[in-house]
This record gives C-alpha cells, sequence and structure tokens, in this order.
C-alpha cells in the first residue's frame, strides 16, 4: 500500500496546510472526553487514529474533517441627517453556514467508490439531516445560549458539495461541503 499523506493532500485539494505537531506540554491535564452537551470529543479513522472533533451527518462519519461556521445578521442602517451616524434596526439572523471539508481514503490502494456513493447518497437526501460534532452542539441544538439540549434541533440541509482535483492519487478524494442550519420552529398561532 503506498504511503498516504493526508496533510499534502489536503494543502493541494484546500490551499492551506494543518497542523502536524502540537505544542510540548510538560504536564498534561486530563482531557475532556464529551463536550459539556455530551458530543464526543474524540473519534478513530479507519487505520485507527485518533482525532479530535469527528462530524457526524445522519449518522455517517465524515472521514478526516475539518469544520467551520459562519453567522451573520441582518440589519437596515437609517441615515441621521441632523445628528450623525445611523440607525441599525435588526431585521433577521440568517442560518448558519456550515463548511465541512473531508478527505475519503481507501486502507488499500483501490478508489475509494464507495465511501463516494455514501457521501453522495448524503447530499441527493432532500430534506434536513441531522448533524453532530461538539462545535456544532452549541449552536444547532435549536437554544441560542449554549446550556440548553434539543433532540429535535441538530438538523442541517446539504447546500453544495465539490470534489476538488487531486493528480497522482488514486486512493484518497477529498471534498468539501457546504451546510445550513434547518432550526424546527413552533409556530403560535
Amino acid at each position: 500500500m503506498a504511503e498516504i499523506n493526508l496533510n499534502k493532500i489536503f494543502s493541494d485539494a484546500f490551499g492551506y496546510n494543518v497542523p502536524v505537531k502540537m505544542p510540548a506540554i510538560e504536564k498534561a491535564p486530563l482531557r475532556a472526553e464529551h463536550s459539556n452537551l455530551g458530543q464526543k470529543m474524540y473519534g478513530e479513522d479507519l487505520f485507527g487514529r485518533e482525532f479530535f472533533m469527528p462530524v457526524y451527518i445522519d449518522g455517517t462519519l465524515v472521514p478526516f474533517a475539518v469544520i467551520g461556521c459562519t453567522w451573520k445578521k441582518t440589519f437596515v442602517s437609517t441615515g441621521m441627517p441632523e445628528r450623525g451616524g445611523t440607525v441599525k434596526e435588526l431585521i433577521s439572523i440568517d442560518d448558519y453556514a456550515i463548511s465541512i471539508k473531508g478527505i475519503l481514503v481507501s486502507p488499500g490502494n483501490e478508489w475509494p467508490e464507495a465511501d463516494i456513493i455514501q457521501i453522495h447518497n448524503l447530499f441527493k437526501k432532500n430534506q434536513s439531516v441531522p448533524m453532530r460534532s461538539a462545535l456544532t452542539d452549541i449552536f444547532l441544538s435549536g437554544k441560542s445560549d449554549g446550556d440548553s439540549f434539543d433532540p429535535v434541533g441538530h438538523r442541517v440541509v446539504i447546500k453544495e458539495i465539490s470534489w476538488p482535483e487531486v493528480s497522482g492519487i488514486e486512493h484518497a478524494k477529498p471534498f468539501a461541503m457546504t451546510v445550513e442550519s434547518d432550526l424546527i420552529f413552533d409556530l403560535e398561532i
């Protein structure tokens, strides 16, 4: 089996390097195995290596995932000609935009076709799906204060998926997903 250089694949696909070494700590404190909201902080890849902050979409582990989130507010600013400056009126708080990047890796030298199909089948679902990670549990719980847990929340829609080009690697395929929160609201009339 050929040696897999995940850092090179990630760098070629997404344009930046992931950290390869942790700083030395003389006496490390015990680590937390679960977040305050109960999500696992560590997972294991198909090679048995431990990694930080696993991401699950619809119960499927997203392999070698890194995750980023954006949340925006929409304001209307009205100029104040007599006083200078503006008055800002909050119109809405947008959905969370979450980017997930990962690499599908076959344990042998074959193309990871079954894994590509599995990720593609997640994308083809035309409904919201549950997403769990220590980071997204904080704001996809359906509550914004971070100290309540709502199992009905944690839903996203997969809006986009891309498969960046990587040359010369047949047993690893990077991908990037954009998902958006789909919080469930109760309408009271």
